[in-house]
């Protein structure tokens, strides 16, 4: 038995820009797709196939991929506001030419959501240590004041 030789692939760690996902936002991601197989891949195209939480461009065409080389497939997001804080499985279909032949495969990956309510702890962390230091000098400010008319 002889097994044809044809591309195939893998795809690498997807990323997001920003990094933290959460509903109403608009996102980039990233995926690299890498050809593991034996054969080099033409006119290769990435789908994304998400819940319908995202809108967006959702294909990229990637072009040639020869044997052993990896390309970064690039979709423009937005999450749905009221999207839930959840990991969504996110399926990427690659199809691919092999002389007069359309093959594809589907590959997996999470795309997580997190809650709007937690992206702002920074900014009330921020916010109240910023309250507390100006409570503290007008304190100090009035110690001072008050000890200063009691020694007159």
């Amino acid at each position: 038995m002889k097994i044809a030789s044809q591309a195939d692939f893998q795809i690498g760690v997807a990323t997001t820009y920003p990094s933290v996902i959460t509903g109403g936002t608009e996102f980039r991601i990233n995926v690299p797709v890498k050809n593991t197989g034996n054969k080099d891949a033409e006119a290769v195209k990435a789908i994304l196939k998400t819940k319908s939480y995202f809108t967006g461009t959702k294909t990229d065409y990637l072009g040639d991929i020869e044997q052993g080389s990896e390309k970064i497939a690039t979709f423009e997001l937005e999450a749905d506001r009221d999207t839930i804080a959840d990991n969504y499985e996110t399926d990427i279909k690659i199809m691919w030419l092999d002389g007069d032949e359309r093959l594809e495969t589907t590959k997996s990956f999470g795309l997580v959501v997190v809650s709007g309510e937690g992206s702002n702890t920074g900014i009330m962390t921020i916010a109240a240590v910023a309250f507390i230091l100006i409570v503290a000098i007008v304190g100090v400010f009035i110690y001072f004041k008050s000890k200063k008319r009691k020694g007159e």
